[in-house]
C-alpha cells in the first residue's frame, strides 16, 4: 500500500480487465478459451497481491493460462501508450465518481488515515496515476512476472 508501484499496478489491472484489452481480445475473441478474463490488484499492508483470472471450461484452463507463445506469463506484453492513456482516463474517472459518494469518501479517508496514508490521499491520487510512465509500467510488469505462482484446476504450480 505504501509502494509507489501500486499506481502502475492499478493501471495494469485496468488495462487487462477492459473488454477491449489485448488480453480479452486474444483469450476470448480470437482463441475462444474463456468467457471472461481480467486482473485484480489488491494493495495491502503486507504486501497484497496481483492476480490474472479467466472464467473457462475445465478442459481449457491450462491453455487459457498460457500466452500465445506458450509460456506462462500473461504480463509479457505491457500496455502501449494508447492503452495506458485509456486506462488512466477510465481509472481516474471512476475514482472521481466514487469520491462523489459521501459514504465511499468517508470510508476511504478513514481507512487511508488508519493505514498511515493521510486522509487527503484520495485527492492526490489523480495526479499520481497521471504521472505513471510506460517505463514504470514495464518495471511493475517485470516484477509481476518474476514473482508469479500459478494455480489452475485446483493445483498450484511453482514458477
Amino acid at each position: 500500500m505504501h509502494d509507489e508501484d501500486r499506481y502502475a499496478l492499478d493501471l495494469i489491472q485496468e488495462s487487462c480487465s477492459d473488454l477491449g484489452s489485448r488480453l480479452f481480445l486474444r483469450i476470448r475473441e480470437q482463441l475462444g478459451l474463456a468467457y471472461y478474463v481480467g486482473a485484480q490488484h489488491f494493495a495491502g499492508l503486507a504486501p497484497g497481491y496481483f492476480t490474472f483470472y479467466a472464467g473457462t471450461e475445465p478442459t481449457k484452463a491450462a491453455q487459457s493460462s498460457r500466452n500465445p507463445q506458450g509460456s506462462r506469463a500473461p504480463a509479457h506484453r505491457r500496455p502501449d501508450a494508447e492503452e495506458l492513456k485509456r486506462a488512466k482516463a477510465k481509472l481516474i474517472g471512476q475514482k472521481k465518481i466514487a469520491r462523489q459518494d459521501l459514504g465511499h469518501l468517508a470510508s476511504t479517508t478513514t481507512l487511508d488515515e488508519l493505514y498511515g496514508l493521510g486522509y487527503q490521499r484520495a485527492e492526490l491520487d489523480d495526479a499520481k496515476f497521471e504521472a505513471v510512465t510506460l517505463e514504470q509500467i514495464k518495471a511493475a510488469a517485470q516484477n509481476i512476472s518474476s514473482r508469479m505462482r500459478w494455480c489452475g484446476g485446483g493445483e498450484a504450480e511453482k514458477s
